[in-house]
């Protein structure tokens, strides 16, 4: 790979220096069957000044397909461009970037959370199953990415009292340390160890994982503020779109002035870039199939009296995680572009026995 020339510009030349990082779902274990892989590519600074983010994509993506890589797609107009691979041997896909440092502070500090209590992970494979089920679970097509969902799962548990607010919690004396990469301060509590025997964190949530799916779902369908709240990881709360400056009014303005839009329907804010809205992809109309998936989830959950335990609980999370159909959206796009490698059911209906 690194003897190829793209546009008369050695590849090898562009990848000097360069490093590979694993971050995402598969880092953190988070990951349903045949996922892909995350991967991202730090390069010297020197190449982030000569091309932009899809350039390099672009180059990338032709020495895939010249080293005999299958089913490659370049999305060159994501927000964060990435090559789309197949590897021919071991059928493995991976997803490659060439993102900021951030995102590997991101996966460390989903894992930091996924160590404080068993029923966060427990969650996220719940909703990640369903999502991808449901067909909601695809933001190039308009709907969240699993990163989002992650998020929306923190965001209630922090507010449900299972989980702290890990950017606020600091060392005995101390104000919250300013540790900045790429203009974001980094700075979580990390001593997950120490975090209960130093006192700093105790939970008295005494809830199921079961009672909390149904909570989840409750949540998201009906108390989150759509309107105007932004669900934000980083203070353990619900934030305000208008002190964000994520109005209707901000949107249309972006809009008219011709840069990328950006979209405010439904807010989660990333814990570290906090100027950018992880919820993005979605527009008005892909909104309400979202939190049209949440209420038809609620009121299947709620019809059955929760989720207790025994062969109820396989059925109705069974009728909850029921695969959609595939929809063919106004832009000519299959809504279940993600179709397979959602995992198996049995995995899933598996775990709910426990609960």
């Amino acid at each position: 790979m690194c003897q190829s020339a793209v546009d008369g510009v050695p590849f090898f030349l562009i990848m000097v220096d360069a490093s590979l990082h694993h971050f995402g779902s598969t880092a953190l274990g988070f990951s349903l069957a045949n996922a892909d892989m995350d991967l991202s590519i730090s390069l010297n600074s020197n190449a982030y000044d000569a091309y932009t983010p899809a350039q390099l994509v672009e180059k990338l993506g032709i020495v895939m397909k010249n080293a005999g890589m299958r089913d490659v797609k370049m999305l060159t107009r994501a927000r964060v461009p990435i090559v789309k691979i197949r590897d021919a041997i071991t059928g493995i896909r991976c997803d490659i970037g060439f993102q900021s440092k951030l995102v590997l502070y991101n996966t460390r500090l989903l894992k930091a959370y996924s160590r404080i209590d068993p029923r966060f992970r427990e969650l996220v494979f719940i909703v990640k199953y369903w999502s991808k089920q449901r067909n909601i679970n695809e933001p190039y097509f308009g709907t969240l990415s699993s990163y989002c969902f992650v998020l929306m799962v923190i965001h209630f548990l922090q507010i449900r009292g299972v989980l702290p607010c890990l950017q606020q919690i600091v060392h005995d004396g101390q104000n919250v340390p300013n540790i900045t990469i790429d203009d974001a301060n980094v700075y979580f509590f990390e001593d997950i160890d120490t975090l209960v025997s130093s006192g700093k964190w105790t939970c008295t949530n005494t809830e199921t994982a079961g009672e909390l799916v149904v909570a989840f779902f409750k949540y998201f369908s009906a108390e989150f503020p759509y309107v105007h709240g932004v669900a934000s990881v980083r203070t353990g709360s619900v934030l305000s779109k208008e002190d964000k400056g994520w109005t209707k009014d901000r949107q249309q303005e972006m809009n008219r002035s011709g840069s990328v839009k950006d979209r405010y329907w439904l807010c989660v804010e990333d814990p570290f870039e906090t100027t950018n809205n992880v919820g993005r992809p979605v527009d008005k109309e892909t909104l309400f199939e979202v939190r049209g998936e949440f209420i038809r989830a609620s009121k299947i959950l709620c019809s059955a009296g929760g989720v207790g335990t025994g062969a109820a609980d396989e059925a109705t999370l069974s009728k909850v995680c029921e695969r959609a159909p595939v929809i063919i959206s106004k832009k000519g796009t299959a809504a279940a572009a993600s179709i397979g490698g959602s995992g198996s059911s049995n995995n899933l209906m598996g775990m709910s026995r426990k609960w």
